[in-house]
C-alpha cells in the first residue's frame, strides 16, 4: 500500500489489532439490580482507567428515555467490537446480555479477564467427545478407528463443544441413542432366531415328507414349505403361487 492510501484510526472506520490496544469492555448483570448495577461498572472503570487503559463502560451511557433491551445491546456490541479485551463482573452468566457478549468476544479471539468473584467463562472442550463412524457412536478414538477399519468408513469426531453442561448433555443424548440402538438389535435378533426356527421346522417338514405321503394334506404342506424356503432365500420377493395356479 502506497503513502498516499495510509490513513489514520481516526480517519478509517476499520480498526487495525494495534488500533484495539489497551482497550477495554466490561461486561456484566444490568437488569433486575439496583441503579442497574452501574456502581460496579463505573468501580470497575475507575480501576482499568488507573491502569493506563482506555474503558468502554456500558454504564456511561446511563438510562436512555424510550430505548429497549436490544437497542442498549446493539449500540454495546459495537463498543465492544473496538477493544482488545473484555473485563467480566460478578454475576456475568446470569445476564443474557454478557453472556451474548462474551461469545462475540471469544469469537474474535479476545482475551477475557475477570474481576475479583467473578465466575470463570466456559473453555472450549478441547477434544471431540465422541466419534462417529457411519452411523455408530465411538466414545474413544481406538474403538472408532477399528470400526473405521472394519467397515471402509470415515472417522468424523463430534464436538469440540463449549461449556461442560453442554457436553453432559451431548452424552445423555448419544446414551439414550445408544439404549434405543441395543433394544432394536435384542427385537431384530429375537426375530432371527424365530425366523431360523421356522425354516428348521419347515426343512424338516420338507425332509421327512416320505414318512406322511399317505397323509391327505401331504401334498398342501409340502408345498408350502418349499415355497416358504424359496422366498425366505431370495433376496427380491416372489409372487405367490396360488393353488388354482398348480393344477
Amino acid at each position: 500500500m502506497t503513502s498516499q492510501c495510509r490513513i489514520s484510526a481516526e480517519q478509517r472506520a476499520v480498526l487495525l489489532t494495534q488500533d484495539r490496544a489497551k482497550r477495554v469492555y466490561i461486561a456484566g448483570p444490568m437488569t433486575g439490580i439496583e441503579d442497574f448495577n452501574f456502581p460496579a461498572f463505573n468501580a470497575m472503570a475507575d480501576n482499568m482507567r488507573a491502569g493506563g487503559w482506555h474503558v468502554e463502560n456500558p454504564a456511561d451511557h446511563g438510562v436512555v428515555h424510550g430505548a429497549e433491551w436490544a437497542d442498549y445491546l446493539r449500540y454495546d456490541v459495537g463498543r465492544l467490537a473496538t477493544c482488545e479485551a473484555i473485563m467480566l463482573l460478578p454475576g456475568w452468566s446470569k445476564s443474557k446480555g454478557a453472556n451474548l457478549e462474551v461469545t462475540i468476544a471469544r469469537q474474535l479471539g479476545m482475551p477475557i479477564m475477570l474481576a475479583e468473584g467473578a465466575e470463570p467463562a466456559p473453555q472450549p472442550h478441547p477434544e471431540p467427545i465422541a466419534w462417529m463412524v457411519g452411523t455408530a457412536f465411538w466414545w474413544t478414538k481406538e474403538e472408532a478407528e477399528r470400526d473405521a477399519a472394519a467397515t471402509g468408513l470415515p472417522v468424523v469426531p463430534v464436538g469440540p463443544l463449549t461449556g461442560s453442561a453442554e457436553v453432559e448433555q451431548l452424552r445423555e443424548v448419544f446414551k439414550h441413542s445408544d439404549a434405543q440402538i441395543m433394544r432394536q438389535s435384542l427385537r431384530i435378533s429375537n426375530q432371527r432366531a424365530q425366523l431360523a426356527e421356522r425354516d428348521a421346522l419347515l426343512e424338516r417338514v420338507v425332509k421327512h415328507a416320505e414318512f406322511w405321503r399317505d397323509h391327505p394334506c401331504a401334498e398342501v404342506v409340502e408345498g408350502i414349505a418349499k415355497e416358504y424356503k424359496a422366498l425366505s432365500a431370495s433376496p427380491e420377493p416372489i409372487e405367490p403361487v396360488m393353488a388354482e395356479d398348480k393344477a
